[in-house]
C-alpha cells in the first residue's frame, strides 16, 4: 500500500501463507501480503483477490452455512465478506 498515492500495488512475489480455510466450494488463503485469495476448489482457478486489510491476516473463518467469511488482521481489523457476492464486504 502506498499511502501517499492511496493505492495498492501488487508485486508478484511468492510469500508464505499465514492461514487457509477449505469450504465446500472454495478454498480461502491469506498471507503476509494482507490479501485473501478465493480459489475454486474444483478447478484450482483464482476466483477473487480481496485486498481490504491493513495488516497481515491472522485468522479466517467461514459462517456455518458458508455464505460469509470473517477475517482478522494483526492490527485488530475485522472484515466480513460474502462468499458468493464480493459486494457484501463490511468492516
Amino acid at each position: 500500500y502506498l499511502k501517499e498515492q492511496d493505492t495498492v500495488v501488487r508485486i508478484p512475489l511468492h510469500l508464505a501463507l499465514t492461514v487457509g480455510v477449505i469450504a465446500d466450494q472454495f478454498i480461502f488463503t491469506a498471507g503476509i501480503d494482507r490479501s485473501i485469495r478465493k480459489w475454486d476448489k474444483t478447478s484450482g482457478r483464482l476466483v477473487e483477490d480481496i485486498i481490504e486489510h491493513k495488516a497481515t491476516i491472522s485468522a479466517i473463518k467461514t459462517s456455518p452455512d458458508q455464505s460469509q467469511i470473517v477475517s482478522v488482521d494483526l492490527k485488530g481489523g475485522v472484515l466480513f465478506s460474502g462468499v458468493n457476492n464480493p459486494a457484501d464486504k463490511k468492516e
